[in-house]
């Protein structure tokens, strides 16, 4: 297994997000399989941290607290 890079994980997270809300946990566990799948060694909370990442940085929308995975949602933002 090999560690990604930033930007291979913000890949595959984007990947799987789209301009609806998607429950934070959704996000993640449907990341972390791809990861799994492509023998990348990372865990939830390191995808967790991109996401946060990605949202701060406006890539990402999110609503709900982000810490809280079940209980909150991201999404891509809509265009205007």
């Amino acid at each position: 297994m090999t560690a990604p890079h930033e930007s291979e994980l913000d890949a595959i997270i984007l990947s799987f997000t789209k301009t609806l809300w998607l429950k934070t946990a959704f996000v993640i566990a449907k990341t972390l399989n791809e990861c799994e799948n492509r023998n990348i060694l990372t865990t939830g909370d390191a995808i967790a941290a991109r996401i946060a990442s990605l949202c701060e940085a406006g890539v990402l929308k999110s609503q709900g607290n982000l810490s809280e995975w079940r209980e909150s949602e991201i999404r891509l933002p809509t265009p205007t």
